[in-house]
């Protein structure tokens, strides 16, 4: 016990009367195959309840690992809550299964009869709540279905504030024509980006000027840096628009996107009341000031990061489609601060076809998404995946109602309640309900499960940090500056290859852009007795997996593959 207190980061979990962390940081507790990882996140599993936000954006892969989790704090008598607009009733279900087979153990060792589970459902209507016992997963299931019921009626209700509709894609790619394909798919959005901020701007009064904020949602970075670049490259026909551009995913240096995310919190907190405040934030008045353009088209083109966890408010969104969930989660970004909007116009466009289709894969709605060769789909055009009703009000329904019967192979919401079932409840033995079911072993549910379904199970990564120097970055690996001093780490610096991004474009120009160094000496002010080098050390690093011809770094587009 000694040996766990002395460590800095163990103390602050354990010791802390709230902790708010990633679940990487507690999961631990159930996935440590050998040494003493688990000991801390146990301890502080033992001593408190367990709040998962956002459960159901885990991957499919990850949520066996999430199953373990639920079982321990189950079996350490913790209760759980489970925060999300866009739960599946199968996720829940197994979600329960998990929780009452570790109950069960906690009520037997402190000599209690078989347990029925204390539930509650609650949404952001009062009477719309449920309290009760459950005593296995039937009554379970009927008194969450009856809480549904309830919410899908409500939805039903609402003024619709999210409209879609399909935007068609006439685009082939070849590799020869690799460059030609991102510069078609790059006016195709910026003409779509022009249409809907035409339909939704805001004005301020006594001004000419025009804005708006725009979301483009591309799954992949490389895809992100193929369709910036291609963006900063073309001609705006019109003079009358100009177009501010930034890019938003988690493959950048962690001071540069603390920057970016600081800067976006206060740009898209939006003023239900007053929408003309957001001319007020320095970072549009520099953009405004810019160009004598009447209107101006602030884009983040961002991966799903922006879909979940991010409170901004957004006037429009185009997204690439990957999941029925990805695109209502998105479409909560869209005037999330102004509850009274109403939709009468198209507010929401999803692109026909996604990028791995028109690179003609076979699975393409995967990674992120939930096609595989086990669940496929029979065709991957958004026109035949989605209903009119669908589209004509992006709300939860689809995600928290499950149609009966399913039909997996053509409908993109039916697909995720059918991978759901298979995975979370299914009646046959899984990787899931093996970790506490009673006829398991206790040599297989405790080891060999978390080997053949680890949590996080892609390509590891390692950390590298990148320190300016006069005229580019010295690149070290950071588990060589934790074991010895910085000036006598080895440099790798043809690993990470700083890549230089012309900006001459008229209409089109970079927006929230910063440097490394800028951000550094801006901590430095903060951290007065650390020096620039030690702060770089901390916060100038980024995680990268292993890539044979290493990575292209630029501080607007972030880090991408060199293939």
């Amino acid at each position: 016990m000694g040996t766990v207190i002395e460590n800095p980061k163990a103390r602050d979990l354990l010791f802390a009367p709230i902790v708010t962390c990633t679940v990487d940081h507690i999961i631990q507790a159930s996935e440590c195959k050998r040494g003493g990882g688990y000991i801390a996140p146990m301890l502080r599993l033992l001593s408190s309840d367990l709040i998962l936000d956002e459960p159901d954006d885990f991957d499919q892969s990850d949520l066996p690992a999430l199953n373990r989790l639920v079982h321990l704090a189950g079996m350490l008598g913790s209760r759980i809550l489970l925060s999300s607009a866009t739960l599946p009733p199968d996720l829940l279900e197994g979600l329960f299964k998990s929780y009452q087979s570790g109950r069960i153990i906690y009520n037997q060792n402190h000599g209690k009869k078989r347990p029925a589970v204390v539930c509650a459902w609650f949404d952001e209507q009062e009477k719309s709540s449920l309290k009760t016992t459950c005593a296995d997963h039937a009554e379970f299931t009927k008194t969450h279905q009856k809480f549904i019921t309830k919410r899908a009626k409500y939805l039903q209700q609402q003024i619709i504030r999210r409209r879609a509709e399909i935007l068609p894609l006439a685009l082939t790619y070849t590799r020869e024509d690799h460059t030609q394909f991102f510069s078609g798919l790059a006016k195709e959005l910026v003409k779509s980006s022009i249409s809907l901020h035409d339909k939704h701007h805001v004005k301020k009064e006594k001004q000419d000027k025009k804005i708006s904020v725009g979301l483009i949602r591309i799954a992949n970075i490389q895809n992100i840096v193929e369709i910036a670049q291609a963006m900063n490259a073309l001609e705006l026909a019109d003079d009358n628009y100009h177009i501010h551009l930034t890019c938003y995913h988690a493959k950048q240096l962690l001071v540069l996107r603390n920057a970016l995310e600081t800067k976006l919190d206060r740009v898209l907190k939006r003023n239900a009341k007053n929408p003309e405040l957001i001319f007020n934030h320095l970072e549009i008045k520099d953009a405004l000031a810019k160009s004598p353009a009447v209107n101006h088209i602030f884009i983040v083109l961002a991966t799903p990061v922006a879909e979940v966890g991010r409170d901004h408010d957004y006037d429009w969104a185009i997204v690439e489609p990957s999941s029925m969930r990805s695109i209502i989660q998105l479409a909560g970004r869209i005037w999330r601060h102004r509850p009274d909007k109403v939709a009468d116009k198209t507010n929401l466009l999803i692109l026909q076809h996604n990028i791995r289709h028109l690179k003609k894969e076979n699975i393409v709605f995967t990674k992120p998404g939930f096609e595989s060769s086990e669940f496929p789909l029979e065709t991957h055009d958004m026109n035949d995946l989605m209903t009119k009703e669908q589209l004509n009000q992006i709300d939860a329904l689809p995600r928290i109602i499950k149609p009966q019967p399913l039909t997996p192979e053509n409908k993109l919401s039916d697909l995720e309640h059918a991978v759901m079932q298979d995975l979370m409840n299914n009646e046959s033995l899984n990787f899931v309900n093996a970790y506490w079911d009673e006829n398991t072993t206790a040599n297989m549910a405790h080891t060999h499960l978390q080997i053949l379904s680890p949590f996080r199970a892609g390509n590891a990564q390692e950390e590298w940090i990148l320190i300016p120097n006069d005229k580019d970055f010295d690149v070290y690996a950071a588990e060589q500056v934790k074991k010895q001093k910085l000036s006598g780490s080895t440099k790798h610096s043809k690993l990470i290859n700083r890549k230089e991004i012309v900006f001459n474009n008229d209409n089109i120009s970079p927006w929230l852009l910063t440097d490394t160094a800028t951000e550094l000496n801006l901590l430095k002010t903060k951290y007065t007795d650390k020096s620039t080098q030690y702060l770089a050390t901390l916060f100038s690093k980024v995680a990268l997996e292993d890539n044979t011809h290493g990575w292209h770094f630029n501080e607007w587009l972030g880090f991408w593959r060199n293939k």
